[in-house]
Parts: structure tokens; sequence; C-alpha cells
């Protein structure tokens, strides 16, 4: 029953042939396929290897590792797996629980492309930008306020402010 009630796709895989043993309810409705459909194939079958390489490539700032498998209806997604070795009625498998993580992976990009966005306009900006924290470490600054330092704002980062009383 837990098998089933969870909502991550679980897929039991055998160790030795890679054949799907047994997939639960959110296997079928995340992938499209039935589970008389899953039984008769290898957990291979799902990955999507043309897209792997080149995708993952474009993609290599995203977080976590992940790979791209296929929909029945040929569709691509990428996906975060778990897995774990376990016995099951006197077999060694793998259970594998698969998540589907476009919305992970989305949230990533548009949180790259605001910090990217940001990035540049507080270096257009002429005046001298930068934010310390509690601890009177930069956390941020920009461009024009780091040159002036003789730094770049990535050297910048970190430093406490007593650091760079040396360079003004």
């Amino acid at each position: 029953q837990l098998f089933e009630l969870e909502s991550d796709a679980l897929f039991l895989i055998d160790e030795k042939t890679d054949r799907i043993l047994e997939v639960n309810a959110a296997g079928e409705r995340l992938y499209g396929f039935s589970r008389e459909e899953f039984l008769n194939m290898k957990s291979k079958e799902l990955i999507d290897t043309s897209s792997n390489a080149s995708l993952k490539a474009l993609l290599q700032e995203s977080p976590d590792d992940f790979i791209f498998h296929l929909r029945k209806d040929g569709s691509v997604f990428p996906v975060g797996i778990s897995f774990s070795r376990v016995d099951w009625y006197g077999k060694k498998v793998r259970l594998a629980a698969i998540r589907d993580i476009t919305e992970r992976l989305n949230a990533h990009h548009r949180i790259e492309r605001h910090r990217t966005f940001l990035r540049n306009v507080i270096d257009a900006n002429p005046n001298f930008i930068y934010v310390i924290d509690k601890e009177s470490r930069f956390v941020l600054a920009n461009r024009i306020f780091a040159e002036t330092l003789g730094m770049s704002p990535e050297q910048l980062i970190g430093k406490k402010v007593d650091d760079i009383s040396q360079y003004s």
C-alpha cells in the first residue's frame, strides 16, 4: 500500500537483467505506460540518450544531478532519481524513486536570469553599490566599487570590510 501511495514514481528493477519488476500508479501517470508495458521493459529504455549529453551541456549550471527520460508519447523530461538496493522475494533489486524536476529546473533558470539582470543593473550604475552582512563581509558589490579597490566583484565577496582597508 505504501508503494502505491507514494507520489514519486517507484520502480523495482532487477539488478542483473535491468528488467522492471514492479511500478506504482505514479509511474504509470508520469510516463504514460501501463503497468503491463513497464513489466516488459528494461529501465534503460526510459533514458533519452540523445538529449542527455546535449541538453545537460546547455544546462550545466543547473542544480544537482539529473538525467532526461522519455514518456510513452516521446516527450522528454528531466528527472531526479534516488536508488536503494533491497531484497524482494529473494531477489536483489533496485528500488528507484523518480521525480519529474521540470519545475525545479525552470525555477532555477528564472532565478539565474534575474540574478544576471540585477548584476547588469548594478554594474551599469556609476555609483558605488555594495552590501555587507552582519559580520561585515561583502555579499554584493558592483564593478565600479570593486575596481576602485583593485579587485573584481567576485574577489571582493566574502572579504571583511577590515580586510580591504589596505586597498583604499
